[in-house]
């Protein structure tokens, strides 16, 4: 995404950020793609992509009224997308951090 399209979705990304539900949407449209292919490059799982997806935008809709600079909001939901989606390997990666250390107790144990 560049420049162009940063200053394109500008107008939207303010009214937006104002409320509107419609030009939220032609935001989400525009940028679905990249938000999608981001989460899908960090959690490596489809579904689980979507999801991720999903959340990103529910936190940007909610926090956008807190962006000073409309042509700032690409780098910021590129950014929120990789937070998201590495807030969504979280309960993951203790699950088998848990399974791990199980295991090795396991291993130790005399028979």
């Amino acid at each position: 995404m560049n420049d162009s399209l940063a200053l394109s979705l500008a107008p939207d990304v303010a009214r937006a950020a104002r409320g509107d539900h419609a030009a939220f949407a032609r935001v989400v449209d525009v940028t679905r793609n990249t938000v999608a292919a981001i989460a899908l490059a960090i959690v490596r799982d489809v579904e689980l992509s979507h999801d991720v997806a999903q959340d990103v935008y529910l936190h940007a809709w909610r926090d956008l009224r807190r962006l000073r600079e409309p042509t700032s909001f690409l780098p910021w939901l590129r950014q929120l997308a990789r937070n998201r989606a590495h807030h969504a390997l979280r309960p993951m990666c203790a699950i088998v951090a848990a399974s791990t250390a199980q295991a090795t107790v396991s291993w130790r144990r005399p028979l």
